[in-house]
């Protein structure tokens, strides 16, 4: 499955930071766990509800995971535009031997590549 990034176009710029107030807090709850981003402002992204966790220690695995979501991305991208590099240079290599082992591990070098891109 190629995941669509168009999805994720106009979503707040800049790093976003995990912060968790719990020890702060006269009583902490998984509320107490926010991200946030400090571009063009401190911008609230989301905040941490019980509903949506079992444990506190889930909750903040998931900010984390939320707080690495642009640098994710981002990096989704930079691989995705070294795959096509790549692709196209099997594609237009004309002294491959795509005949016996080379060409067999070629083929499949190819096949992953493009599989990797959403694409069979």
């Amino acid at each position: 499955m190629k995941v669509d990034l168009t999805q994720f176009e106009g979503m707040t710029d800049g790093q976003w930071f995990v912060h968790d107030f719990r020890e702060a807090s006269s009583k902490p709850t998984v509320n107490d766990i926010h991200v946030s981003c400090t571009t063009p402002d401190h911008i609230g992204v989301c905040s941490m509800e019980r509903a949506l966790t079992a444990t506190e220690k889930e909750a903040l695995a998931n900010a984390r995971a939320i707080a690495a979501l642009p640098d994710l991305i981002a990096e989704l991208k930079r691989t995705r535009a070294a795959l096509d590099i790549a692709r196209e240079y099997f594609y237009e290599r004309q002294d491959v031997n795509w005949e016996g082992t080379a060409g067999n591990d070629a083929m499949k070098c190819l096949q992953e590549i493009n599989e990797a891109l959403g694409e069979r």
